[in-house]
């Protein structure tokens, strides 16, 4: 028997409850933290590119729309993305 439940609640909990999780670990990173986004696996992103063009999630970022991280894969795919803070 299959189920038909998503598990697209479950993944974005998931990524909520590790972003709470650093933020918590680490006293004073809220504070300096400029912006959060994210990329596909793919893409290069370096420590000082600090106006890159995927940021804004405008279109041509797959994974981030601005203010959501989606995620998309077969069944039993195993799929990566970057969180940049």
């Amino acid at each position: 028997m299959s189920s038909t439940r998503s598990s697209q609640p479950v993944c974005s909990m998931r990524v909520i409850l590790a972003l709470g999780l650093l933020l918590g670990l680490c006293p004073g990173a809220g504070a300096d933290l400029a912006s959060v986004w994210a990329v596909d696996d793919g893409e290069k992103i370096f420590r000082d590119h600090t106006d890159h063009p995927l940021e804004g999630g405008d279109g041509d970022n797959s994974v981030w729309d601005g203010a959501t991280v989606r995620l998309f894969a077969a069944r039993n795919e195993v799929v990566a993305f970057q969180l940049i803070l």
